[in-house]
C-alpha cells in the first residue's frame, strides 16, 4: 500500500534567516538542549525549540519517537534491527519504553489505509 506525496512545507528559523523544507525532505529530529536538528536529504538544520513542540506541530504527519532524543520519518525507514531503526542510512536506537509504540506505529503507516501525507 502507498501513500500520497507530502506536499506540506515548513519554515525554520535557522541562523541568519529562514529555510523552507518539505516534510518528506526531513530523515528524523534530534533534540538536545532546547536545540532541534532536522536532519534533511539537503543536510542539518538546527533552531530553538523543544520536542514537546515539534511533536505537536508533525502530529498529522508520519513521524514517530523513537526515543527521548528522537523523531523519525516513517516514509524513511528502511530496517529494523532488533532495538535499532535504519532512517537516512543513519542507525538510531528504539528506547525499551518507546520500542511498541515506535513498531506499530511503523506498522499502522505501512500497512494502514491510504491517508493524504
Amino acid at each position: 500500500m502507498y501513500h500520497m506525496a507530502i506536499v506540506k512545507d515548513i519554515l525554520l528559523n535557522v541562523m541568519g534567516g529562514v529555510k523552507k523544507i518539505r516534510i518528506q525532505q526531513i530523515y528524523y529530529i534530534e533534540g538536545q538542549n532546547r536545540m532541534l536538528h532536522y536532519h534533511t536529504d539537503e543536510g542539518t538544520f538546527s533552531v530553538r525549540g523543544t520536542m514537546k513542540s515539534v511533536v505537536a506541530e508533525l502530529a498529522k504527519y508520519p513521524f514517530a519517537k523513537c526515543n527521548h532524543w528522537y523523531i523519525v520519518n516513517l516514509m524513511h525507514v528502511t530496517e529494523i534491527k532488533k532495538n535499532i531503526v535504519v532512517v537516512g542510512g543513519h542507525e538510531l536506537e528504539i528506547s525499551r519504553r518507546n520500542h511498541a509504540s515506535f513498531i506499530h506505529a511503523l506498522a499502522e503507516y505501512i500497512e494502514g489505509p491510504d491517508k493524504e501525507y
